[in-house]
Parts: C-alpha cells; structure tokens; sequence
C-alpha cells in the first residue's frame, strides 16, 4: 500500500504513514472512523495529514524562552552578589594593607567590572529573548544564525532547542 500523501510504501496495517505522519484510511485496522451525527458525517480528520510535530514544536520554544527568562534573572541576580563580593574584597584589603582608601579602591573596581560583566551579556539577552517570543507568537521564523548566537551567547539548551525546532520546520 502507498500512502497518498507522499507515495512511500506502506505496511498494510500501518495506521499512519511514517515517513509524512498521513493518518491512512486503514478499514483493517481501524474499523469504520466516520460517525454520523445529527445527520451529520464526522470524518475525524481521515484525509487530513497528522499535525503531531505542532504541538512539540511549540512546547519547545516555550521551554527554550522560559530558559531564556531564566538566564536573564539569574544574570540580574548575579549583579548584587558581586556587589557585595566587591565590597567584601575592599574590606579585606584595607584590614590587610591598613590603608582605607586602597581597600574602597579595590573593592569599587570590582564591583564596578562585575556589573559591567553582567550587564553586557544582558544587552543581548534582552533583544534575543524579545525575538524568541516574536517566534512562538509566529510573527518571527527561526533561522540558523539565531539559533547558533543563541546557542553560544544566551543559553546552550536553548540553542540546541531552537535548532531541533528548526530541523522541523524543514520537514
């Protein structure tokens, strides 16, 4: 048997095609799928191909954008603590060196790095993960350069998420 959506070679009991997902109209199998209701006929989707790739796919941004969320607060909540490990690094440096000016120095210029740190990661993050929820909306599509930048500057599982979800979009 051929399926008729994209002419593969069937196994005659197969309820669906494998290679395109076609629910088939497989009488041997399934029995009669058509109801009748209120005189009305209830095909139940028999000649219309399987979506089952649509659900997965967005389940997959949605998890690739909470992880993107998550990166990003964790980022926000990185800044204070090294805030505090700046101002614990002056403070042992004056105890140390009897000189309060060196220790606020030391602890300032830490503090000051570290937010520069964790804000410049932030100045992508925020449009990357803007542009993420433009594609679960469908108002974006998904590319490889995306996929690849967010893969290497935002979040690793997230990248490797959005190129699955790329890979079945080409399907």
């Amino acid at each position: 048997m051929q399926c008729p959506n994209c002419n593969t070679q069937v196994n005659n009991n197969a309820s669906f095609c494998p290679n395109c997902g076609y629910q088939l109209n497989n009488t041997n199998n399934m029995g009669s799928m058509g109801n009748t209701n209120n005189g009305m006929n209830i095909n139940n989707g028999m000649n219309a191909p399987v979506q089952q790739n649509n659900n997965s796919s967005s389940s997959l941004l949605q998890v690739a954008f909470i992880l993107n969320i998550i990166t990003m607060v964790v980022f926000v909540l990185v800044i204070p603590a090294m805030m505090l490990t700046g101002s614990a690094i002056g403070s042992f440096v004056s105890v140390n060196s009897g000189d309060d000016t060196i220790g606020f120095a030391t602890g300032a210029g830490f503090s000051v790095f570290s937010i520069i740190l964790c804000f410049i990661p932030l100045a992508w993050m925020i449009p990357m993960t803007i542009y993420l929820n433009k594609i679960r909306k469908g108002q974006a599509e998904i590319t490889t350069v995306y996929s690849v930048c967010t893969l290497f500057l935002v979040n690793v599982i997230s990248g490797i998420l959005l190129l699955v979800e790329q890979s079945h979009h080409k399907q």
